[in-house]
């Protein structure tokens, strides 16, 4: 991967409403707005949140940005190379001096409306697959589904029936058959035990971007009383190496395949490193 020509776009605005973007460098001052972002993403239920500051906003943008449920997302790589790092509903935004600037904080959540607002009313009846409901769920709340390749189901034999949040829901579901669940990027995920939900393994080397020496760590998943033992381990802003991908990591301390399961994506574009770090397991 060859990390230069940064670039990003940042749009802003209501679903099927005209918004805004930012990043283009091909206007006539030939430089993209300054941001910073902050993002956070984990392997379990709750959803992943964001900040983004974004200097010297418009009237006209700022209007936009005030509007209920604004959605906001953020492509950021390498020249055309820009993958979706972040995606969500605007949940906080203000804007303050800072020096001469005007800096306007903008934080957000990963698929609110989609955990918020459905609710479900089901009723299923004869012999009924797990997966079917979870399916049922995943189209009421709007989000495509994929599963691990170990993910097996329960088989309701006398028909199912749920009314409620759908996120409670999938919950239930899920325990029942020793699987959990995530949303990604508008994608809910279903797994089982340790399994990865892609297993193309994307290369960390010095070479390709990994910095720093890998961290052991000791960690305890949601859920389990069990401490385990994983990496945490950085490198140069990947947009593509996401929650539950594989990491194929070359390096001094380790080698080998492993299942990423945290995820922070830091950054500024008008100085610094463009940084992810992970923690990390192997798959």
């Amino acid at each position: 991967m060859k990390n230069f020509d940064r670039q990003y776009r940042l749009t802003i605005g209501r679903t099927k409403t005209k918004g805004f973007e930012l990043g283009d460098i091909s206007n006539s001052a030939g430089i993209a707005p300054h941001i910073s972002f902050s993002l956070e993403k984990s392997d379990t239920s709750t959803a992943n949140t964001g900040k983004i500051t974004v200097y010297n906003l418009n009237p006209e943008q700022l209007n936009i940005l005030s509007q209920t449920d604004c959605h906001i997302a953020l492509r950021a790589g390498y020249g055309a190379n820009m993958p979706l790092i972040a995606t969500g509903t605007i949940t906080y935004a203000s804007t303050s001096l800072e020096s001469a600037d005007h800096a306007t904080e903008i934080e957000f959540t990963e698929n609110l409306t989609a955990l918020r607002d459905t609710y479900v009313a089901i009723g299923l009846s004869g012999s009924i697959s797990a997966k079917r409901v979870i399916e049922y769920f995943a189209t009421e709340m709007g989000v495509a589904v994929t599963y691990s390749r170990s993910a097996s189901f329960v088989q309701f034999r006398n028909g199912y029936s749920f009314v409620g949040s759908a996120q409670t829901g999938l919950s239930k579901v899920c325990k029942l058959c020793g699987l959990t669940w995530t949303l990604q990027n508008g994608v809910l995920q279903i797994r089982a035990g340790n399994d990865a939900i892609s297993y193309k393994a994307y290369l960390l080397s010095a070479e390709t971007g990994l910095v720093e020496i890998p961290k052991r760590i000791t960690f305890t998943q949601t859920g389990s009383s069990e401490k385990q033992k994983g990496w945490e381990i950085s490198y140069l802003l990947n947009g593509a190496i996401r929650i539950n991908d594989c990491v194929n990591i070359q390096s001094k301390a380790i080698n080998g395949v492993f299942r990423v399961m945290k995820l922070s994506i830091s950054g500024d574009s008008f100085s610094g490193d463009w940084l992810c770090t992970a923690q990390v397991v192997e798959a």
